[in-house]
C-alpha cells in the first residue's frame, strides 16, 4: 500500500470517527518502517495512548485538522 492511499485511507477513517487498527498496521508497516507482524502491534496498541498515536499521524501526513471551541476534532479539511 502506497502513502497516497493509506493517506487517502486515513482522511475517510477520521471523518468517520472511528479507528481501525488494521489502518494504523498498514500506515507503521508502510510509513513508519515497524518491523513488528500484526499480532505484535496489536498486542501493543493495547498499551499506547491512542489519542496521541492519531495525532502523530495525523501531523506526519500533514493533514489539517478543524476542531470546535472545546478542543474536540470535527473533521479532516484538505
Amino acid at each position: 500500500m502506497e502513502k497516497d492511499e493509506i493517506k487517502s485511507k486515513w482522511i475517510a477513517m477520521r471523518n468517520a470517527k472511528s479507528i481501525n487498527p488494521q489502518l494504523l498496521y498498514d500506515y507503521a508497516i508502510h510509513c513508519a518502517g515497524s518491523k513488528l507482524t500484526a499480532q505484535e502491534f496489536s498486542a501493543g496498541l493495547q498499551f499506547q495512548d491512542i489519542n496521541a498515536m492519531i495525532d502523530r499521524v495525523d501531523h506526519e501526513l500533514e493533514l489539517n485538522i478543524l476542531y470546535d471551541k472545546n478542543g474536540q476534532f470535527i473533521k479532516v479539511i484538505q
